[in-house]
């Protein structure tokens, strides 16, 4: 689900989550937003990683204000188009 280091940054304080999906049926559930708690919970419990960074589709605005509300902040943007939040 994530990854040290994922992006060969040599960092070994930073996590990545490639992709975070609640299939289209089960959303405006809360799932998400309970489901992001947890898995943040698992990294900070691991102790390695000072900064998380997601990977997620710019256009789908329910998940840049759901990055938000767990305070994520804007962190660019990679050569596919996908945008990327850290905190």
């Amino acid at each position: 689900m994530y990854e040290v280091d994922a992006v060969g940054l040599n960092d070994r304080d930073t996590c990545i989550i490639w992709r975070f999906m609640v299939e289209r049926r089960h959303q405006n559930k809360g799932i998400g937003r309970v489901a992001m708690g947890l898995i943040l919970a698992e990294i900070k419990s691991q102790g390695t990683c000072q900064m998380v960074t997601i990977c997620y589709d710019a256009q789908n605005p329910a998940a840049s204000t759901l990055y938000t509300a767990f305070g994520f902040q804007q962190a660019g943007c990679r050569d596919d188009g996908v945008s990327l939040r850290s905190f």
